[in-house]
């Protein structure tokens, strides 16, 4: 009889032991990049005929404090933000928005050579893109990106042509593009809609620098 208690006792610890161990397993973690792995530059932009054009450095790029850390930071309201720990950027923000913001200039000017300012290729540069971004934020309503930005020629390789700065201010708006996601909050598929928005956001900037840097 005290046998069989020994038994059922031990096997009653054993349980609670697993069930112990479940609870206290860390949940998983997601990792998100911010540059989709379709923005890639292609080799053809790296050859050495490509490299005979003027090249423009992209960065260094400043972003808020605020969101200069590894975990998705999302706006709960006008004056509260949340940092979601397990939902994290798979590279600092610092590097993958100059790398973001090069592919997609390089899209639209494809008369320029544009690289980020840690490229090892870079030789000569005709002028710097230089970003202050000073918000960036994502929340149910979607993701704002405002900054300010200059488009500055480095003496004494400018040429004539390339020897005048330009600036401007840009704010840009994404929607979330899944709705369901929006009005009812999905949570297996929030933070990657977030990300997604923050990513054409970022995109959209790129695009009205270079269109209003234009032919130089």
């Amino acid at each position: 009889m005290i046998e069989a208690l020994s038994r059922v006792g031990l096997r009653q610890l054993l349980l609670v032991s697993i069930v112990s161990l479940l609870g206290c397993a860390s949940p998983r973690e997601h990792l998100y990049t911010l540059d989709a792995s379709s923005s890639e530059l292609p080799p053809s932009v790296l050859s050495p005929v490509a490299m005979e054009r003027p090249t423009v450095v992209v960065g260094p790029i400043s972003i808020p404090q605020l969101v200069d850390r590894p975990e998705l930071v999302v706006r709960e309201s006008v004056y509260t933000v949340a940092t979601i720990e397990q939902e994290r950027w798979a590279a600092p923000l610092k590097e993958a928005l100059p790398r973001l913001m090069a592919v997609e200039m390089q899209r639209r000017m494809p008369d320029k050579l544009f690289l980020t300012f840690s490229s090892a290729v870079i030789a000569a540069p005709v002028a710097r893109v230089l970003i202050d971004v000073t918000r960036f934020d994502v929340a149910r309503d979607g993701a704002n990106v405002d900054a300010h930005w200059v488009y500055k020629p480095t003496p004494p390789v400018a040429s004539k042509s390339e020897s005048t700065s330009i600036s401007g201010d840009v704010s840009v708006h994404e929607d979330l593009a899944n709705q369901a996601v929006k009005q009812e909050g999905l949570v297996d598929a929030r933070y990657e809609s977030y990300v997604d928005a923050l990513r054409r956001a970022c995109n959209s900037l790129a695009g009205q620098i270079a269109n209003r840097l234009g032919p130089q």
